[in-house]
């Protein structure tokens, strides 16, 4: 507990490079759920249990890395609740990430938030996550890009729907105003061609 396993490749060997973790989050126990170089960046999506004394709680961290940098920035914790499941996680582009998560009561993703990595040693950029308004009912996986699109699989059949009248930002394409004002709208159905049976 308190530690998180990412180690990095020396002349001398394998050394413990990871980073330090929130105080309050301190006795928590930590798993490494991504691990992506993107555009130079050492991204690690990390999930600790465990850290209020409740094993049942479980806290998202993403953690960045530049090239040549021997910190790390860590981002704001985000509390999935008692009783939550991780769905599926994602990248959004150009260094971000994107997770889903349930409630707990069904098999399908209700929630979504996105974060982007902070610059490590550099006041005020501790990065926050934020929260995408709720998720079309059946919602499995999510992709944030230049669109934000909810996917939604049955059987052979997959809806895709898109967030729309959301303002963001020419620079890093964020919202200027957060995501809640957005609403998502039926984009298309996609029939995915599917082979039941046995394989032998």
């Amino acid at each position: 507990p308190g530690a998180v396993g990412i180690f990095s490749e020396t002349a001398r060997g394998w050394r413990l490079d990871a980073p330090a973790l929130p105080r309050a989050l301190g006795g928590a126990t930590a798993s490494v759920l991504r691990l992506d170089d993107r555009a130079g960046t050492l991204l690690a999506l990390l999930a600790l249990a465990g850290g209020d004394g409740s094993s049942r709680r479980i806290s998202l961290l993403l953690a960045s890395q530049p090239a040549g940098s021997p910190t790390w920035a860590v981002s704001s914790s985000l509390e999935l609740g008692a009783g939550a499941r991780l769905v599926s996680t994602g990248t959004t582009a150009p260094t971000g990430e994107v997770v889903v998560w349930s409630d707990g009561r069904g098999g399908s993703g209700e929630h979504a938030a996105v974060v982007a990595p902070g610059s490590p040693g550099a006041p005020g950029t501790r990065s926050s996550w934020q929260s995408l308004p709720t998720l079309p009912a059946g919602t499995t996986a999510v992709s944030v890009g230049a669109e934000v699109h909810a996917l939604i699989a049955r059987g052979s059949l997959v809806t895709d729907e898109m967030l729309s009248g959301v303002a963001r930002r020419a620079a890093d394409g964020w919202p200027a105003g957060g995501w809640h004002s957005g609403r998502w709208v039926l984009e298309r159905h996609i029939a995915v061609p599917l082979q039941y049976g046995s394989s032998s």
